[in-house]
């Protein structure tokens, strides 16, 4: 299933820039759509693709919810092709903080960020964050779920410290 609801029409549109590009040079038009991967064999296989280019280690929980990010077919052809694999996210459930009055099953649960990768010939455009933030929008809006992550990565976490969306 496509995530259609936590995002625009369920597409990342490309990050805006922070400062000018240089003369004769445009950044491309990159949109992408996430997929939710079903069962335990698809989503070990889709983390077998990108394990080698997560930054910690390459250990991965199956039952997490996993979506792969690809290109849509709305993108510069420079970019790649409709339906390139750019990188995966997966989300572990979590035990919510117990509300008052209510037992602890009932309680929110949250998701919690796994793992966030982004394909090298990709990284560097701001699609991992976009990525993260459009999961967690749909986790918000979808699921009713609050979605929270902490990462080593210093620039993922520079991104979010100066975000809006992050608390």
């Amino acid at each position: 299933d496509d995530v259609a609801d936590g995002c625009e029409d369920g597409r990342i549109a490309s990050p805006s820039l922070s400062r000018a590009p240089p003369p004769r040079w445009a950044a491309p038009n990159i949109a992408l759509s996430l997929h939710e991967i079903d069962g335990a064999r698809e989503k070990e296989a889709a983390w077998a693709k990108v394990k080698e280019h997560h930054y910690m280690d390459d250990k991965f929980a199956n039952m997490a919810v996993c979506y792969n990010a690809r290109l849509d077919d709305t993108c510069d052809a420079a970019v790649g092709s409709a339906g390139e694999l750019v990188g995966f996210v997966a989300a572990l459930p979590q035990p919510g903080v117990k509300e008052e009055g209510r037992s602890h099953d009932a309680s929110r649960v949250c998701f919690r960020e796994h793992r966030l990768v982004v394909l090298p010939r990709f990284q560097g455009l701001g699609i991992g964050p976009c990525v993260s933030e459009c999961l967690a929008s749909h986790m918000l809006r979808a699921h009713r779920r609050r979605y929270i992550c902490r990462t080593a990565h210093p620039a993922l976490g520079r991104w979010r410290e100066k975000s809006a969306l992050w608390e």
